[in-house]
């Protein structure tokens, strides 16, 4: 969808997901001539599976989290391009936002592109991506319905995978480098507590195998050095995120050595009118609570930023 401008815009938002959207509702209530530009919408938020931990909702999965947040945002009708964003950069005192198809322009952005599961360079990896290879327990779960899976990781986001896959699965394998699960304590209990449930530490995953689909997995016991087989019929890898910052100009400087952007406690780059929120950002602690309130921190420092420069 191509939106005909008449005049440069007050802001973008690049990102649909907690923060973008959380974004979203400010500048749709401060009546701000705003525009969503995003691959998808629910992000992250979509992806992450069981959430026990987003105050109001004692349990509620990540997918209809995000459907809730989605239909929040809908009550503004906000104007939404669903394109990715191949390029970011300053032109003068604005920005220029670039899709595969039009180029946009802003007096000020918000960058809430999130981030995307990291991968683990094990052989086979990309061969059987979509062949029993995931990254994403809620959108590729269900096909697994009563087959052996194995979960690559050991931090919240693969217990959270794990539990899960238990509900539906036959039996659920969990294999991690470290000694113990990196996780909440309450999420580590309750992965203790399910029977169909295996842990295996001190493991390098090596290979993964199979003919047309997946079949198995070869991984290294760390303790004694030994190689081994494990059958499976799909397999989740959750070993950390990476930003998606790629389309952001390197002129800029705002990326860490970790190619997150860098921001103050409020939101704002080094770059006057550029903000960012979500995971994007180089805050350690990766929530969903905490994406939504730093939207909201983005957004309201955006305001503030155009209210100065009108006076």
């Amino acid at each position: 969808m191509i939106f005909e401008l008449i005049f440069m815009l007050d802001l973008i938002i690049i990102g649909s997901s907690a923060s973008g959207m959380s974004a979203a509702v400010y500048a749709a209530r401060a009546e701000l001539d705003f525009l969503i530009v995003a691959k998808d919408q629910g992000g992250e938020t979509a992806e992450a599976g069981l959430v026990e931990n987003y105050l109001g909702f004692s349990s509620i999965s990540g997918m209809d989290l995000a459907n809730k947040f989605k239909d929040h945002l809908q009550n503004y009708q906000p104007k939404i391009i669903f394109e990715e964003v191949v390029s970011l950069s300053r032109k003068g005192e604005t920005f220029l936002v670039k899709t595969a198809k039009q180029e946009l322009e802003a007096k000020t952005v918000i960058i809430a592109s999130g981030s995307v599961a990291k991968r683990i360079d094990a052989k086979g990896e990309q061969e059987f991506l979509n062949k029993g290879i995931s990254y994403c327990e809620t959108c590729d779960g269900p096909m697994f319905k009563n087959k052996n899976v194995a979960v690559v990781g050991g931090g919240n986001s693969a217990i959270k995978a794990a539990l899960a896959l238990s509900e539906i699965c036959k039996k659920v394998s969990i294999l991690t480098m470290e000694s113990q699960l990196a996780g909440e304590k309450l999420m580590v209990d309750k992965i203790k507590a399910q029977k169909n449930i295996a842990i295996i530490y001190q493991t390098k995953t090596l290979e993964f195998l199979g003919a047309k689909m997946l079949e198995s997995v070869k991984y290294q016991d760390l303790k004694i050095g030994k190689e081994n087989i494990l059958p499976i019929d799909g397999a989740f890898i959750y070993v950390g995120f990476k930003p998606n910052t790629l389309f952001i100009d390197k002129n800029l400087d705002i990326l860490n050595s970790k190619e997150e952007v860098v921001i103050d406690k409020i939101g704002k780059t080094k770059i006057p009118g550029l903000f960012a929120a979500g995971n994007v950002v180089d805050f350690p602690y990766k929530q969903i609570s905490i994406a939504v309130g730093s939207g909201t921190l983005a957004c309201l420092s955006a305001i503030n930023y155009l209210k100065q420069k009108s006076l």
